[in-house]
């Protein structure tokens, strides 16, 4: 299988070589502020990322409005194996009509830590997240017929409806996003399809669309390229694309060009290149991780994929068992 992707496709190089290049690859030049202020979109890599919501205007929930309805981009109606078509989610359809009602969030900053805070719950997938999410460990199941390992976090019917504050945030967050782009609004409505979207839905590209444009609004963008390669890992995950694995190194290598520090983006990228089965690189990273976050519960399993990433290291470099002699041996 050959695997692209933005990394591969941006530098020319794909596999283990991109790989290993992304763990110290800069981000790419970020709009300048004229075309911030003028363009309807915005694109991350070769893809183009629309920002305008779902026509919800008709709603009988929303009181007449001053503001013209968006236009439904043509991303969210777009079928396909790749692009199912879902006439709801748990809350997709909400977020579609809220955003007509709710007026525009003028401070992006503050509804993003909001959205962060209101997200607070135990760990729900593999990677992490910029939002307060609870440390709590996964099961990992590699199914013969699934190159990229499963991961289950949460019990089974552990999920619940969203809280008051979530879809509060939810809906302040659609509402900044119609009225313009926006680089808070757009990391806020994204890690809500990420952890309350419909995971069969188109939920997950949304969430990597917003993720992207936030990022190349962001004067400071390294907190929404980690959740970008987050993204990357669960839609990678769920279809079984590797693809998406390339897409969550090179976003988590920017993110950490750019902050070296930061544990989202440390962590994600580890698990992106274990999942890429690059052990050498991938305990590497683990290694870098630890050495910024040596006592929580991430640190554990850091510690934990370091030493499984040191075992195959040996078991590759042992002798096999009744192999041949060397050569020019008796």
């Amino acid at each position: 299988m050959t695997m692209g992707g933005g990394y591969a496709a941006s530098t020319g190089r794909g596999g283990a070589s991109g790989a290993r290049d992304a763990l110290n690859w800069p981000p790419r030049p970020g709009l300048s502020k004229a075309r911030r202020r003028a363009a309807p979109s915005v694109t991350h890599g070769r893809r183009r990322i629309d920002t305008a919501l779902p026509d919800a205007a008709a709603s009988p929930l929303c009181a007449p409005s001053v503001h013209p309805p968006p236009p439904v981009p043509a991303s969210m109606n777009r079928g396909g194996p790749d692009r199912p078509r879902h006439r709801s989610t748990l809350l997709g359809a909400g977020l579609a009509t809220l955003a007509a009602c709710a007026p525009a969030d003028r401070e992006p900053r503050a509804l993003l830590d909001e959205t962060r805070a209101a997200l607070a719950a135990p760990r729900a997938l593999a990677p992490r997240l910029t939002a307060a999410v609870e440390y709590r460990p996964c099961a990992e199941n590699a199914a013969a017929d699934s190159p990229i390992p499963r991961t289950r976090c949460a019990p089974d019917g552990a999920r619940v409806l969203p809280s008051a504050a979530v879809s509060d945030a939810a809906a302040r967050a659609a509402a900044a996003v119609r009225h313009g782009p926006d680089h808070g609004a757009l990391h806020a409505s994204a890690l809500v399809d990420l952890l309350w979207g419909d995971e069969k839905g188109n939920s997950i590209d949304r969430a990597i669309s917003a993720l992207g444009a936030a990022a190349r609004l962001a004067p400071r963008p390294a907190a929404a390229l980690g959740d970008l390669a987050a993204a990357h890992l669960v839609r990678a995950e769920r279809r079984q694309q590797p693809r998406d694995l390339l897409d969550a190194v090179e976003a988590a290598g920017a993110a950490v060009a750019l902050e070296p520090r930061d544990p989202v983006a440390r962590f994600n990228l580890a698990t992106a290149l274990t999942r890429l089965t690059l052990g050498g690189e991938a305990a590497a990273a683990w290694e870098a991780y630890l050495a910024i976050d040596s006592t929580t519960g991430w640190a554990a399993e850091a510690r934990r994929r370091l030493r499984e990433e040191r075992a195959r290291a040996a078991a590759a470099r042992a002798p096999s068992v009744g192999g041949a002699p060397p050569a020019g041996g008796g």
